[in-house]
């Protein structure tokens, strides 16, 4: 199977969902947790420099284990395989995200110079 295929496979909307959820889920993790921790020095430090890190791949495998009826791309069908899967989403969720950000403030932003040059 050619390398081009593997990669656009790879790169579907729903894995764009899945990592834009884990981000979001993990986000919301990350403010509780700094909020309910932001007097207790040591215990800030152990979430931000190791639950934090950890937190966006363990979430991602298990909503992966979990959710066996979500749209994965081709070949990730087994418990094991969903559960990387996971891990990798959720390690790379922050990534797909800025590049996700990046490419949407470039079309609006194509956009709007197009709207502009009209008016």
């Amino acid at each position: 199977m050619p390398f081009d295929k593997t990669f656009s496979d790879l790169f579907t909307w729903p894995v764009l969902f899945f990592c834009v959820g884990l981000y979001l889920i993990t986000e919301l993790f990350r403010r509780v947790g700094n909020r309910l921790l932001a007097k207790k020095e040591k215990a800030l430090w152990w979430w931000r420099e190791v639950v934090l890190v950890i937190l966006p791949a363990v979430i991602g495998a298990l909503f992966a284990l979990g959710m066996t009826k979500y749209p994965y791309p081709q070949g990730v069908s087994s418990d094991g395989v969903r559960f990387f899967f996971g891990l990798v989403c959720g390690g790379c969720n922050s990534l797909v995200v800025r590049v996700a950000k990046s490419i949407f403030h470039r079309v609006t932003a194509t956009k709007e110079e197009e709207q502009d040059g009209q008016s």
